[in-house]
């Protein structure tokens, strides 16, 4: 991504290319605030310079941020922007071991659709490890949440 996207106008271009842009970031914060604890864990895959964890921690204050991109340029605008959060910021792909969690929401907004293979895609979603019965969804019975294998 950090040969895609330019940081410095990375912002704007979101403001142009994505409707409804407050409604598009604004939905994920109001989930959270709706179905997680108060103060959570979020992990942001793919953050950017932040802007969709400052949509979050506008509407929900979270207990620890961390935010992953494998573009140190874009993180650093998102470190700027989130300063007030002292987030924890990762460098490294989408693909590579998630940082340790727990956390009670793992989010991302346009990033994961830049993965190449449908593996890669499974690979996050079970890493992420998330208790998703708060927000309705029950697994069946002896669910593994881990991913297995690689």
């Amino acid at each position: 991504m950090s040969t895609v996207w330019n940081a410095l106008t990375y912002d704007l271009e979101r403001l142009r290319l994505v409707p409804c842009f407050d409604e598009f970031y604004g939905t994920a914060a109001e989930l959270i605030a709706r179905c997680r604890p108060s103060n959570p864990s979020v992990l942001d895959l793919g953050a950017g310079t932040g802007i969709l964890s400052a949509a979050i921690v506008d509407r929900v204050a979270t207990g620890r941020l961390t935010l992953l991109d494998a573009s140190a340029k874009m993180l650093e605008r998102a470190a700027t922007r989130l300063a007030r959060c002292h987030p924890e910021i990762v460098v490294q792909p989408l693909t590579a071991e998630l940082p340790s969690g727990p956390y009670e929401a793992v989010v991302s907004a346009l990033a994961i659709h830049h993965l190449s293979d449908v593996d890669s895609y499974i690979k996050i979603y079970w890493n992420a490890n998330l208790d998703m019965t708060t927000c309705g969804y029950n697994p069946p019975p002896g669910y593994d949440y881990k991913w297995s294998g690689d």
